[in-house]
């Protein structure tokens, strides 16, 4: 398999995975508040790395996104076992790691801050 090759499967189930994502933020989105800027900024992951082109960046990248999916998963798994909303000490976790995510993530950083910005 060739270096091509092999980024395009990467890729493919890299979009694979942000359908699923897609699938499952609805469902999460109120029950789980603070879950859903995690996940809305994982689905743009694929998009990420394949700006970062192999660069030393995508792997930095690769790890702020592996330290945010933790998190998640950390708390979805504590919203279930207790029965009630995570307390908003995860939620500003998993904030924090949605912003050292969107250093590494230069088009999702002006993205978001355009949709930040107040109306005028």
């Amino acid at each position: 398999m060739t270096k091509t090759e092999s980024a395009a499967n990467w890729r493919k189930r890299g979009h694979d995975a942000v359908l699923l994502l897609g699938k499952v933020r609805p469902r999460v989105r109120y029950s789980l508040p603070g879950a859903d800027l995690g996940l809305r900024n994982l689905a743009w992951l694929p998009d990420w790395i394949a700006h970062h082109g192999g660069r030393p960046e995508g792997q930095a990248l690769l790890e702020q996104a592996d330290s945010l999916a933790t998190a998640l998963h950390e708390l979805i798994e504590q919203s279930w076992r207790d029965g009630q909303p995570p307390p908003a000490k995860q939620r500003r976790r998993i904030k924090t790691l949605v912003d050292d995510l969107r250093e590494y993530a230069p088009i999702g950083a002006r993205q978001q801050a355009i949709a930040e910005e107040p109306e005028k």
